[in-house]
C-alpha cells in the first residue's frame, strides 16, 4: 500500500535544477543558466529580427563606446522588465490569487493587447511609418532615439519570452517566490542578465561582428523581411485567444486590429489628425474589451489539443489522489495553450509509440491545463515546488518520479520502462 504523499525522486536522466531543496545562492545561478539558455527556446524566435536588428547596429557603430551603451540599455531593459514581472506577480500572490509564472498570458486582453502591440511594430518594420530609428539611410543608420530604442528591445523581448521556461529556470523561479522580497529580485535580476548576457558581450566586442556586411540598402531589406516573423507570432496569439474564449474573441480582435491598421494607413498618409482619432478610438475598444467579452464571447466546449488528446484525462486532486490509493501508474502533464516549450515537448516527445506503450503499460495519462486561471492547479505545481511550465510528473506505482523541463521520446520510454522503485 502507497503512503499518503509518496516520496518525489528525481529522474536520473534530468539535470540537478530539478530537485527542490535549492540554496537561494544557486537559484541565483541557476536563473543566469535559465535566462542564457532562454535565448534558445522557441518562444523567443519571433523576436530574433528585432535582436538581430539591434546586432546590426551594434556591429554598424562606428564608436565601442556607444556600442557597449546600447547593450548596456538594452539589458537594462530585459532586466527592468523582469524586476517589474517579478515584483505585480508577488503582489498578486500576496494578494491571494493562485498564480504563476507567465500568469498574465492567462488573462485575453493582455493576449490581445500583445497581438496589437506585435501588429505595430510589424507595420513599423515593413517602412509604413517609423518609431524611434530608421536602420537605414543613406547606407548610414540614423540616430534620431537609437537609446530608447535599444531599451525597448529589451522589454519586447521579455515580454514575449515569458511563454517559456528554459532548464535551470524552473526551480529559480520557485526559490524566488519563496524568498524575502530583495532576494527575490536578485534571482529575478540574474535571470534578465542571463538573458542579456550575450547582447552585452558583443556590444562590447563589437569587433567580433565583423563578419556582417556594411550598413547599407540590404539592412532595409532585411528589417522588412524581419516583420513576417512577428506576423506569424499575431497568428498564434489569436489561435490562443480562440482557445481562451472562442470564435467571438478572434474576431473583435480582428476588428480591433483592422482599425489599427486603418490608423497606421491614415498617419503614413499624413493625415495625422484622423489617425490619431482612431488611435485613440482603438484605445477606448481596447478599454471595452472586458465588457464585451463579457457580452459577446462563450467559451466553447469542442477544442482541439495536443497530439492524442483524447487519451487524457483532466486533472483534479481527487483523482490523482485515487490513483495514488491504488498504485496506478499515470503521468501527468501540466501544460497551458500559451507555453511554447510545452508544445516543442509534445510534438516531440507523444509519438505514436510513446502513446502506444503508455497504453501497453496501463499507465493512465492526464493532463493538467493551466491556459486559463485554475487555483487547484497552481497549487498542484507548488505541491512540487514549482510555479512555472513545462512540468511532467511520472508515477510508477511508488513514487513520483519528476522528468526534465525538456523531454523527449527516448526519456519517456526509459522513465515508463523502468522498474518500479521502493
Amino acid at each position: 500500500m502507497v503512503k499518503e504523499g509518496p516520496r518525489i525522486s528525481a529522474y536520473l536522466l534530468q539535470s540537478q535544477e530539478n530537485t527542490v531543496d535549492v540554496s537561494w545562492l544557486w537559484a541565483m545561478l541557476f536563473a543566469f543558466l535559465g535566462g542564457l539558455l532562454l535565448n534558445l527556446m522557441p518562444c523567443v524566435l519571433p523576436v530574433l529580427s528585432i535582436k538581430v536588428l539591434s546586432m546590426v547596429e551594434l556591429g554598424g557603430s562606428g564608436s565601442r563606446k556607444d556600442s557597449f551603451l546600447h547593450g548596456l540599455i538594452m539589458t537594462t531593459g530585459v532586466i527592468l522588465s523582469f524586476l517589474i514581472l517579478a515584483g505585480l506577480l508577488m503582489i498578486l500572490k500576496q494578494a491571494g490569487l493562485k498564480i504563476g509564472w507567465g500568469f498574465q498570458l492567462q488573462s485575453p486582453v493582455f493576449v490581445l493587447i500583445m497581438a496589437v502591440v506585435l501588429f505595430i511594430f510589424a507595420f513599423n518594420l515593413l517602412g509604413v511609418f517609423e518609431i524611434g530609428i530608421s536602420l537605414t539611410r543613406a547606407g548610414n543608420i540614423s540616430h534620431k532615439n537609437p537609446h530608447m530604442n535599444s531599451f525597448l528591445t529589451g522589454v519586447f523581448a521579455t515580454v514575449v519570452a515569458t511563454p517559456c521556461t528554459a532548464p535551470f529556470m524552473g526551480t529559480a523561479l520557485a526559490v524566488a517566490l519563496g524568498q524575502p522580497v530583495m532576494i527575490a529580485l536578485a534571482i529575478f535580476f540574474f535571470l534578465g542578465l542571463g538573458m542579456a548576457a550575450p547582447y552585452l558581450v558583443l556590444a562590447t566586442f563589437p569587433g567580433w561582428l565583423r563578419f556582417l556586411p556594411r550598413p547599407g540598402s540590404w539592412m532595409q531589406t532585411m528589417k522588412e523581411v524581419m516583420a513576417f516573423p512577428l506576423f506569424a507570432t499575431i497568428v498564434w496569439l489569436l489561435w490562443l485567444l480562440g482557445r481562451q474564449s472562442g470564435n467571438n474573441a478572434i474576431a473583435l480582435s480582428l476588428i480591433v486590429l483592422l482599425l489599427c491598421g486603418l490608423a497606421m494607413y491614415l498617419v503614413s498618409k499624413g493625415f495625422r489628425k484622423v489617425g490619431f482619432a482612431f488611435i485613440l478610438s482603438l484605445l477606448v475598444i481596447l478599454l471595452s474589451v472586458p465588457a464585451l467579452r463579457a457580452i459577446l464571447v462563450t467559451k466553447e466546449n469542442s477544442q482541439v489539443n495536443m497530439k492524442g488528446d483524447e487519451l487524457f484525462e483532466q486533472y483534479s486532486s481527487e483523482l490523482i489522489h485515487q490513483l495514488e490509493k491504488n498504485r496506478q501508474k499515470y503521468f501527468l502533464d501540466f501544460t497551458a495553450d500559451w507555453c511554447l516549450s510545452c508544445k516543442v515537448n509534445e510534438s516531440i516527445a507523444f509519438t505514436d509509440e510513446v502513446l502506444l506503450t503508455l497504453k501497453n503499460k496501463n499507465v493512465m495519462l492526464i493532463k493538467a491545463d493551466w491556459t486559463d486561471y485554475n487555483p487547484e492547479i497552481t497549487e498542484a505545481l507548488e505541491s512540487y515546488g514549482r510555479n512555472s511550465i513545462p512540468l511532467y510528473i511520472y508515477f510508477d506505482g511508488n513514487e513520483r518520479v519528476v522528468l526534465p523541463e525538456i523531454i523527449t521520446s527516448g526519456i519517456l520510454m526509459k522513465a515508463i520502462n523502468a522498474e518500479p522503485r521502493g
